[in-house]
């Protein structure tokens, strides 16, 4: 079971709206409409093109910060559309990765995307280098101003016809990884098509076909990313990967004393856990570990999960009922698991007239993780609904992701009380397991950050040096206790299942400080669950500005970049999980 996490995706898509009209306050009004209703057109790219080229005109003939923004703003009306499709056309794709009309309008929409950032870049650097600048910050605030001026490093004309050509690579790996077949006794099966259990046995041949050919598109990756990063003045692409997940508050120095304090304090209890549950099954024990429960699925497979899950989401608050109906009833979501879908998990925003939540994720009901992964995900869906309209600055729950991954975590403890509907008799042992997902999230993505951080610091680096030190660090953070025989063999090869690692490179830590949060308020729940609730309601209710660290502050609750705050977690975990 909890071999699964490495499999699992989820991703934020921030589709921002490019607009600069400052921070929305107060709560955004949805009008009802059926995904159905949502309707598809090919943008006019080119026409987007001259419009940009005319606002960075028009911006230059702007005599006052008034004049600028009104020039600004007015374009970022005319980017509404252009995202609004975008978005349809990236569920559509997602839903069919077959359907060869919106694979074609997804390859014609990310190469338009690439070019209209890098011109609408140019316009963002004359407003960061504006003689108005400090007017033009009164009007904006710092924080916006920051974002911008980061924004403004990672993008530039020189470096568009490479952003195109790495929108292509990811349209390619999500082609082939939703379309992947493998043999089953001399016969072609599509790989999404089998039960998870299947496709457990299978996973070593699974990897020994898809290592290489998922593996040359990721070796291209990297060497498209590592070029765009010199064009524009970093060593490598870790300086410019962080800059694009917009962090102000942390950096590569902090995120490596986190690595050191994960491999002290939450590696070795991550270990001894797993150690423990074999060391049940091989004695035979009466008792066994909460990791070799066989409750620990959901009750009444796919139908009954889902019907929990709106029961629970329906009941756990007056918002979570409005946001779970609203997703209902207009059909903003896609749940099953089925042929020629993608095989991932993302929350996302429709623009254009809506600005509404979608849900789609990729589940059969016949694991602990297909529960949880809904409740995660509507985690993120939730403060969406709450906090995102068409007067938001951003695309999405926060300006940080590392903030909307609090959100989407803590959904999952959040949800306790629904547990036993979800896993009946199994529930106790299902509360562990998720406590205990949790270490293995921060273990993981702790793990996986580490080697985007390698690979990415080696030049010229080959598939099979990639694959070596993916094999070292799955050792090194006991991975490996979890594998034997064939399995054991081909796990070096197993990271290419991880989507984050092409679509949203250094995406892995946000899941390891934000899991740490998400763990301090299933401290609150545990002795209260309404002041646990109070306090994840502080959490999605501050100010969509603020980054991670603010976010915390005000909601009272440690950082996991103090000294020891791995350590007294570590310690508390234990206590519960053995008790």
């Amino acid at each position: 079971m909890a071999l699964s996490i490495l499999f699992s995706s989820c991703a934020v898509i921030d589709n921002a709206l490019d607009s600069i009209t400052g921070l929305f306050r107060g709560k955004p009004q949805h009008k009802d409409i059926d995904f159905s209703q949502m309707t598809y057109t090919r943008p006019d790219g080119d026409a987007l093109l001259a419009l940009v080229e005319k606002a960075v005109t028009d911006f230059d003939g702007a005599d006052s910060a008034e004049k600028q923004m009104e020039v600004c703003n007015s374009f970022s009306q005319d980017m509404g559309n252009f995202n609004y499709m975008y978005t349809i056309a990236q569920i559509h794709s997602y839903l069919d990765a077959t359907d060869t009309f919106y694979q074609d309008e997804m390859s014609y929409l990310d190469e338009m995307s690439a070019k209209i950032d890098a011109k609408r870049n140019t316009l963002f650097r004359k407003l960061v280098d504006s003689p108005y600048r400090e007017d033009l910050t009164k009007l904006l605030g710092d924080w916006q101003m920051e974002d911008l001026t980061m924004t403004t490093k990672t993008s530039a004309e020189e470096v568009a016809e490479l952003k195109v050509r790495e929108n292509q690579l990811v349209t390619e790996y999500n082609y082939l990884s939703a379309t992947a077949t493998i043999d089953y006794f001399g016969e072609e099966k599509l790989f999404s098509s089998l039960d998870s259990n299947l496709q457990y046995y299978l996973l070593p041949v699974y990897y020994q076909k898809y290592n290489e050919i998922l593996g040359a598109k990721f070796l291209e990756l990297i060497s498209v990313r590592q070029e765009m990063a010199q064009k524009l003045g970093y060593d490598n692409f870790i300086g410019m990967g962080y800059d694009a997940m917009g962090r102000s508050c942390y950096g590569v120095n902090d995120v490596e004393a986190l690595r050191a304090d994960v491999k002290k304090y939450m590696v070795p209890l991550y270990k001894k856990m797993i150690e423990q549950a074999q060391l049940d099954a091989a004695n035979g024990s009466d008792h066994p570990s909460f990791l070799l429960s066989s409750d620990v699925v959901p009750v009444g497979g796919y139908e009954g999960m889902v019907e929990n899950f709106w029961k629970a989401t329906s009941q756990i608050s007056d918002e979570t009922k409005e946001s779970s109906a609203f997703m209902r009833r207009n059909h903003l979501y896609d749940f099953e698991k089925r042929e020629n879908k993608t095989d991932t998990d993302m929350t996302t925003i429709i623009g254009g007239n809506y600005y509404v939540p979608y849900m789609f994720i990729s589940v059969s009901g016949d694991s602990f993780y297909d529960a949880t992964t809904l409740l995660h995900e509507f985690g993120h869906y939730n403060a969406m609904y709450h906090k995102v309209s068409p007067h938001s600055y951003f695309g999405s729950e926060s300006r940080s992701i590392d903030v909307a991954e609090i959100y989407s975590q803590g959904m999952e403890f959040v949800a306790f009380p629904y547990y036993e509907d979800f896993f009946g008799k199994g529930a106790d042992d299902a509360k562990k397991s998720q406590v205990f997902s949790k270490v293995e999230t921060i273990v993981n993505a702790t793990m996986q950050d580490e080697f985007q951080h390698r690979v990415y610091a080696k030049k010229d680096i080959t598939l099979e040096e990639i694959n070596e030190i993916w094999a070292d660090l799955y050792k090194e953070y006991g991975m490996d206790l979890l594998t034997s025989g064939d399995m054991a063999n081909t796990m070096g090869l197993s990271w290419i299942d991880i989507p984050h690692f092409f679509l949203v490179p250094f995406y892995s830590i946000d899941y390891t400080v934000s899991a740490s949060v998400a763990l301090q308020v299933w401290e609150e729940l545990e002795d209260d669950w309404q002041d646990g609730y109070d306090t994840y309601e502080k959490l999605v209710e501050a100010p969509a500005n603020l980054n991670f660290l603010e976010v915390i502050e005000e909601a009272g609750v440690d950082s996991p970049f103090e000294q020891d705050s791995m350590k007294v977690l570590s310690e508390k975990i234990e206590v519960y999980l053995t008790r």
